[in-house]
């Protein structure tokens, strides 16, 4: 039976875990962890993955990645496809090296992803590899703590901007974040996991399904008219933010005033809505009310590009 592809939000984190069958070792020696990086670059450039962590295990492998396009699913065949074909010619072997899917967590930002790349740099630890994880070659830890470490196809900055403006300092308190967990020992944070695929809080958790769940649901991109309708924009809003449509339409108060922004581009950029047709609907005395919620929009863009992002996502089928 064919399954069916994996729905993906995109600039959203995700843990991608990939065994070895039965458990068996998918590394022999240094040349192959040397190859996996290199597919792993590859798949930075050409799917345009931008990979947070990795820590390839001997016998399974650790990544958190996020995509700005729907690349997972391709990027992943190419990257276990062309390492297992290696692995198989190198050491004259056949047969499946990876254990059947590859399983994939999606993670709330900030702490979940925080304490998520803190347990996976400190896998080798835990296994009795190294007593330090910087000790561990096959880790992107050396890269956090140490600028000359770091690896030009791993992006160190998702994390260490927000720890510190300072990149000495974010690179300290990440080394100090990960230390403090070898001595505190957390539980593993599968244990936290909801519905299987979910890593992080209840509300978030809640949001994320109803999201995923609308742009599922989609027939089309658009109507017979090209546009949108104005109601879905509001509902796929109001779950990416966590507020009612209700609050949303109240552009007097918070938090749908400072939220207007955010749906008028959503609207217009995304619903295709002109400025009259939006300013009819929001109650605007006209469409100049439109122009400067959009520019209020580009102002603040580097705080509202993410949540944008996966508003668009969920209001266009792939």
């Amino acid at each position: 039976m064919v399954r069916p592809p994996r729905l993906i939000l995109l600039n959203m984190p995700y843990h991608v875990l990939i065994r070895g069958v039965d458990r068996q070792p998918i590394y022999v020696d240094d040349r192959d962890h040397l190859r996996r990086w290199r597919y792993l670059k590859v798949a930075v450039a050409r799917f345009r993955w931008i990979i947070i962590c990795h820590v390839g295990m001997p016998n399974h492998d650790h990544l958190v990645v996020l995509v700005p396009e729907d690349t997972m699913a391709e990027g992943m065949q190419f990257v276990n496809g062309e390492y297992a074909k290696w692995v198989n010619w190198r050491h004259d072997r056949v047969g499946h090296l990876l254990q059947g899917r590859y399983k994939l967590l999606l993670v709330e930002g900030e702490s979940y992803l925080f304490e998520l790349c803190s347990y996976v740099h400190l896998n080798p630890v835990r296994a009795g590899l190294v007593e330090r994880p910087e000790d561990y070659r096959w880790s992107t830890y050396s890269g956090y703590i140490d600028a000359s470490q770091a690896l030009p196809w791993v992006n160190y900055d998702i994390l260490l901007r927000q720890l510190s403006p300072d990149p000495i300092r974010a690179r300290q308190k990440y080394r100090e974040l990960v230390e403090r967990d070898i001595a505190r020992k957390p539980p593993a944070p599968w244990k936290q996991i909801r519905n299987g695929f979910f890593l992080g809080s209840d509300s978030w958790v809640e949001r994320t399904k109803q999201m995923m769940n609308l742009r599922a649901g989609r027939k089309g991109p658009r109507t017979s008219s090209g546009r949108i309708d104005l109601a879905l924009v509001l509902n796929v809003v109001a779950c990416a933010t966590g507020t009612t449509v209700a609050e949303l339409l109240d552009g007097n108060q918070e938090p749908g005033a400072n939220l207007r922004p955010l749906l008028v581009a959503a609207a217009h950029r995304v619903g295709g809505h002109s400025y009259a047709e939006i300013a009819s609907a929001l109650g605007y005395r006209s469409r100049s009310g439109v122009a400067h919620a959009l520019s209020r929009f580009e102002q603040r863009r580097g705080e509202l590009a993410g949540t944008f992002e996966q508003i668009a996502l969920a209001l266009t089928v792939q």
